[in-house]
């Protein structure tokens, strides 16, 4: 509703504001409650900067070249994650904590001023529009709803939230942060790779001629993760399911082209929105299990 009342810069600006905030906060943060505020407004930022950077592509792109336009986006994510991981790892384990955070926390106030400088805004209000509140947002999402392909589609994006469990592996393997820096520069370094590829095919055969193998190879890959002992047997299962999160992502590209033209930008903030929904209670679940098993493990170990 933000992004469409005051364009797509201003939210991107201020969602990298507010990221930076909460990840500098946690230098100063002397409680769970500190804590929980800062992871707050951190989700805030990620809400706004992630909704208004996929708005913004779309208002730059059309369905003919709709994967290649984002996919540079997923690229120059995927290319921080290189750095980003490992370099986070190895500072937490040889700086600290509060420095590190500092230290993110101020390259992500760096990043949201080369934003304010450099990025062109793509969408203003027309003369005499009026703007839309949170109900009349709501309002608009339902002609696009209203088509069974679409809401096919944003169904399919629950699910695969819902089954996103990488993080919850790493828990349960008991990696140090060095190691899960690694394995995240790794799968960077695999989406990287394949990006271009699955983005050139996705426009040439279609997206679900994409989408529905990547969903096949992300469920057969995590279905042997329990398989796993060791972490070199790791590395070939997360690349595989890398992979098919790259073809599983053209899933939003297709439906933005299901919707109509002018409701194109709307499709980013309701495909966030939904696929939260199945993100956050399915992973809120896993993790009490996850650390059941780990407060048994440290009675077994006495």
């Amino acid at each position: 509703m933000l992004s469409d009342a005051y364009g797509r810069k201003p939210l991107l600006v201020m969602g990298l504001m507010s990221i930076a905030t909460g990840i500098a906060g946690v230098a100063f943060a002397t409680c769970y409650e500190q804590l929980m505020v800062l992871r707050l407004a951190i989700g805030l930022g990620v809400a706004s900067t992630f909704t208004s950077a996929g708005m913004y592509v779309t208002d730059i792109s059309h369905p003919l070249n709709s994967a290649r336009t984002r996919a540079p986006m997923q690229m120059g994510m995927s290319a921080g994650l290189l750095i980003g991981p490992a370099c986070g790892g190895y500072l937490l384990e040889n700086v600290g904590l509060e420095l590190m955070s500092l230290g993110v926390g101020a390259s992500s106030f760096c990043t949201a001023l080369c934003v304010f400088a450099l990025l062109p805004e793509t969408h203003r209000l027309r003369p005499g529009e009026r703007q839309r509140g949170v109900l009349d947002t709501l309002k608009s999402w339902a002609p696009i709803l209203s088509l069974k392909p679409f809401r096919q589609m944003i169904s399919f994006g629950w699910c695969y939230n819902a089954a996103a469990l990488i993080p919850l592996i790493y828990v349960d393997l008991a990696l140090s942060p060095a190691v899960v820096g690694g394995l995240s520069t790794a799968n960077a370094l695999v989406s990287l790779s394949v990006t271009p590829l699955v983005a050139k095919t996705a426009d040439r055969f279609g997206k679900m001629q994409v989408v529905l193998p990547g969903a096949l190879l992300y469920g057969v890959s995590l279905m042997m993760v329990p398989q796993v002992t060791t972490l070199i047997e790791l590395l070939p299962v997360l690349a595989a399911m890398q992979i098919g999160a790259c073809m599983c992502g053209q899933a939003q590209m297709h439906a933005m082209d299901l919707a109509p033209v002018k409701d194109r930008a709307k499709v980013p903030s309701l495909w966030n929105t939904f696929g939260d929904t199945g993100a956050s209670p399915a992973r809120t679940g896993r993790w009490a299990r996850v650390s059941e098993r780990e407060r048994a493990r440290a009675a077994c170990c006495g």
